[in-house]
């Protein structure tokens, strides 16, 4: 049950990324929001049929994630800092598949059940969640709608990107995000002449 919907989660989740009608960090904290909620009412389930329901609805958050995961890194740190940022954050999503399993043993032998180690892990991705607030410019909606001309991080068009000549040669001025763009327009353009 929960692999069915985080399958059909990270194809919705892609989806409405690849739409651009809201930023993918932001699609990030509410999959992360979904998650924990749904990991806090597990112990509330004490029925089959609400445990399905639950599952269902665990599955819908975490499958959000993977597909936003690499996508939003790049946004936060740009494309020259990706590697170095993916590095860490796989360590530290090591860390925490690493430490969880135990805590939540350490937890059940204390409690004689589950529902704090669920609450636990459920704490731990609200805690997460919150990070994602405090990135700059979180609050600023810069998603692109129909019919919108898509805009840089400084707020320059594509056409001021164009003019502004080959990418190689104002290498110096060019930032990370505008270099980013420049390559996701390529290759959408690419896409669109081929296909």
């Amino acid at each position: 049950v929960t692999a069915t919907s985080d399958t059909g989660a990270r194809l919705f989740s892609g989806w409405v990324a690849d739409l651009g009608m809201i930023r993918k960090i932001h699609l990030l904290f509410l999959w992360n929001v979904l998650t924990g909620v749904s990991l806090l009412l597990i112990p509330s389930g004490n029925s089959y049929s609400s445990l399905v329901g639950l599952s269902l609805l665990y599955g819908l958050g975490a499958g959000g994630l993977p597909t936003l995961f690499f996508a939003t890194l790049s946004d936060i740190v740009g494309i020259g800092r990706i590697f170095n940022a993916s590095g860490l954050y796989l360590m530290l999503m090591s860390i925490g598949g690493l430490c969880g399993p135990p805590l939540s043993g350490f937890l059940r032998d204390r409690t004689g059940n589950f529902a704090l180690s669920f609450m636990t892990a459920s704490g731990f991705i609200f805690a997460g969640s919150l990070v994602l607030l405090f990135i700059p410019r979180f609050f600023v909606r810069k998603g692109v709608l129909p019919g919108e001309e898509m805009a840089g991080p400084a707020g320059r068009s594509r056409k001021e990107l164009d003019e502004e000549g080959p990418v190689l040669e104002k290498e110096a001025t060019i930032s990370d995000a505008d270099l980013g763009r420049r390559l996701s327009w390529t290759v959408a353009e690419t896409l669109e002449s081929n296909f």
